[in-house]
């Protein structure tokens, strides 16, 4: 059951994680680089987090990518629309126990990109604000 949520968190964060990171990303950038040619020096405010929004799917890849395609693999999934398959990741028999190490490692990874969306969510409330 748990492999099974995981799985469609996975692919929900996966169907609309970077779509929504490139339009905010291009939407800061486009502001950043008005801003700076209009030679402001506030450009930057809007350059930070426009990287940290679509830094969040590299930083995602990089340390769940294994921790995914193993717990995909083990929960047997046939179906879906994932890049993990491309991996040809086959199920290893993990025991429960290792099954639940993955599960409990995966929020750590997933706190790196929460932060890395609080830092753009509070730069552009300040920005908005100030």
């Amino acid at each position: 059951c748990r492999l099974r949520q995981w799985r469609l968190i996975y692919d929900a964060a996966i169907a609309y994680g970077p779509p929504l990171a490139l339009v905010s990303c291009l939407n800061l950038g486009y502001v950043a680089y008005d801003a700076y040619s209009s030679d402001s020096a506030d450009w930057t405010n809007y350059a930070f987090p426009a990287l940290c929004t679509v830094g969040v799917v590299p930083v995602t890849k990089l340390t769940m990518d294994d921790i995914n395609a193993t717990l995909i693999a083990e929960g047997g999934f046939d179906g879906g629309s994932n890049l993990l398959e491309a991996k040809k990741t086959e199920a290893k028999g993990l025991e429960e126990q290792e099954v639940r190490e993955l599960v409990k490692r995966g929020p750590v990874w997933n706190w790196t990109g929460m932060m890395m969306s609080l830092v753009e969510i509070v730069m552009g409330l300040w920005i908005a604000l100030k």
